[in-house]
């Protein structure tokens, strides 16, 4: 989590704050009603509360058992957007991948 607030005077935005939220890259980052949704090159999908300080749940690409064997055998695929509409979270991958 990295947080900026702006000073009143100074030049530039300053850190206010920060989290680990995944172990590599953040590559998607969505607004709900009540928190955000992350998702890293780690493969990894995070709820998090509206002020990004609790870890709701996390999904893990990897947990996810496809009947396609060429995604089995690589589990780990970086996540590159998320979409949320109808009650669902749509992840789509580095690789091309989409899952729900």
């Amino acid at each position: 989590k990295q947080w900026y607030q702006r000073r009143v005077r100074g030049d530039g935005p300053k850190l206010k704050s920060t989290i680990e939220a995944h172990k590599d890259a953040i590559h998607a980052l969505c607004a709900l009603d009540k928190g955000y949704v992350t998702g890293g090159k780690d493969g990894t999908v995070c709820l998090w509360d509206e002020n990004l300080e609790a870890l709701l749940k996390q999904y893990t690409l990897a947990s996810f058992k496809t009947e396609n064997p060429m995604l089995n055998m690589n589990p780990v695929q970086a996540i590159r957007g998320i979409a949320l509409g109808q009650g669902k979270i749509i992840v789509g991958t580095r690789r091309g991948n989409i899952f729900e």
